[in-house]
């Protein structure tokens, strides 16, 4: 129980700084663009999806890759446990399931 609460934790704070709108503007242009893509077609094709598509995309295909392997992001010299990585992964997973809108009931 006490290492739910923690992953709950760590993971409420990963999805605030995600959702932050600062971090928002720091996004690439060109991603934030296709982000808008996305959305303007599930409005057309999947309007019931609400914004899963494009947080679930903008998470699979940026968010996650840094957040599981931040040694290709933020530097070479990063080394990570296995017990890192597995906790990382964890969270990774979770907030990918949070994004895509999975019910963790």
């Amino acid at each position: 129980e006490d290492q739910q609460r923690l992953l709950r934790q760590v993971v409420q704070q990963c999805v605030d700084k995600i959702v932050d709108g600062k971090m928002i503007e720091k996004m690439p242009r060109s991603i934030r663009a296709f982000a808008g893509f996305i959305a303007n077609l599930q409005k057309m094709y999947a309007p019931d999806r609400n914004d899963s598509l494009v947080g679930g995309f903008i998470m699979l295909r940026f968010i996650n890759p840094s957040l599981i392997t931040p040694e290709f992001f933020l530097s070479q010299d990063v080394q990570l446990s296995p017990l890192d990585r597995r906790n990382l992964t964890l969270i990774t997973k979770t907030i990918q399931n949070i994004s895509n809108q999975k019910d963790f009931h």
